[in-house]
């Protein structure tokens, strides 16, 4: 990851995008390698629910995803959570 990341910035990459949620492991590494902000897909979204002053936002996602940390990890503290 951090070579991929090391690359893709020799590359001209202006920053890297996160889509799997299992590499939130990696972000932090790479970002350090790469010397390139690592956002995680959610980023955007997040965003966009915060500015609209939305509270609830339904999450489709696979078992790994809804329950695993790195799902939700995304979201501000306190405005996620799972049914």
């Amino acid at each position: 990851m951090r070579t991929s990341g090391t690359h893709l910035e020799a590359a001209g990459a202006d920053f890297l995008l996160r889509v799997a949620p299992a590499l939130h492991q990696m972000a932090d590494p790479v970002e350090a390698a790469a010397g390139l902000l690592v956002l995680h897909v959610a980023d955007v979204p997040a965003a966009a629910v915060r500015a609209r002053g939305m509270r609830t936002v339904g999450l489709l996602g696979t078992r790994f995803t809804m329950t695993g940390a790195s799902g939700w990890a995304a979201w501000p503290s306190g405005t996620a959570s799972a049914c």
